[in-house]
């Protein structure tokens, strides 16, 4: 499983939001439950998926997750 953190910060008006996304390999299913909930439990909420062909042209799904700062 490869997590990325690397990320942007929106500004609309007085929002700002902290975006990332983390990639899962269709071989590491069984972890889903678990980032999942790590992603939860620092105040991200899930987004939207997306399951997508990687470089190597193997499934993996993407998780986008945002969360509101102040």
């Amino acid at each position: 499983m490869k997590k990325n953190f690397n990320s942007y910060d929106y500004r609309g008006g007085k929002l700002k939001a902290y975006n990332t996304y983390c990639k899962v390999s269709n071989y590491c299913t069984g972890e889903l439950e678990e980032v999942l909930n790590q992603y939860a439990d620092y105040g991200f909420n899930l987004v939207s998926t997306l399951i997508a062909k990687n470089e190597c042209d193997i499934d993996v799904m993407y998780l986008f997750f945002t969360k509101v700062c102040e």
